[in-house]
């Protein structure tokens, strides 16, 4: 992530969470965390990678989704899936863009967003989106 170097995530990949809290009250709870992550998108630690984190949290309009970056890491090189969380279901989905990175976002409406996606050195020239 930004700031970072890659030791220091490495040794603090465990403990990455996204978490949601009342500031009021001083009370949070973990949504989700790097292992859980994992194991939706590649059931258990992706092979290959170094580590993986959260970044860009956002919320939509109406407080129903969340949308966030998970990044992976392999060899000094970033991968990104972009993640969304419905309230509704409490239910996480991870949209992979082939060889595409999404970088940054936001939300036009309720159900839109606009994204920033960046290709992948040496891959192919097409647009493909794998849930």
């Amino acid at each position: 992530g930004y700031g970072y170097n890659h030791s220091d995530l490495k040794e603090s990949n465990n403990n990455n969470s996204i978490v949601i809290g009342d500031i009021n009250k001083n009370l949070f709870h973990e949504l989700i965390n790097v292992n859980t992550a994992n194991k939706l998108n590649f059931g258990g630690k992706p092979s290959g990678f170094d580590f993986s984190y959260f970044n860009h949290v956002n919320f939509s309009p109406d407080g129903k989704y969340i949308i966030f970056l998970f990044m992976l890491s392999k060899n000094n090189i970033r991968y990104s899936r972009l993640g969304i969380y419905n309230f509704n279901n409490n239910k996480f989905d991870f949209i992979s863009f082939e060889d595409w990175n999404p970088s940054h976002f936001n939300f036009i409406n309720n159900n839109e967003i606009v994204l920033t996606l960046n290709k992948r050195k040496k891959s192919k020239l097409s647009l493909g989106v794998k849930r």
